[in-house]
């Protein structure tokens, strides 16, 4: 009964002074401007909300064959 769904965007989050926490699982690297997503989720919480972010993280060097090869390995039907 505390959780309500608010459809927005990254980049218009409507919202201000409201939230206690933000979870973002896997979706900030799929935003267009990170600066103007982190000031629309920084406006959306209340004083000393929290941000919490998990992100997938791969070396540079990293082609995405080697990325889509390690996950083969993992689980051969994941891909």
């Amino acid at each position: 009964t505390k959780i309500e769904r608010v459809h927005g965007t990254f980049n218009n989050i409507p919202l201000s002074d409201e939230l206690d926490f933000i979870v973002s699982i896997g979706a900030l690297h799929h935003s267009e401007n990170l600066f103007v997503t982190f000031s629309e989720c920084f406006k959306a919480l209340r004083p000393g909300g929290w941000l919490f972010a998990a992100e997938p993280a791969y070396y540079d060097s990293d082609t995405n064959q080697q990325i889509v090869d390690r996950y083969k390995k993992e689980d051969p039907n994941s891909i």
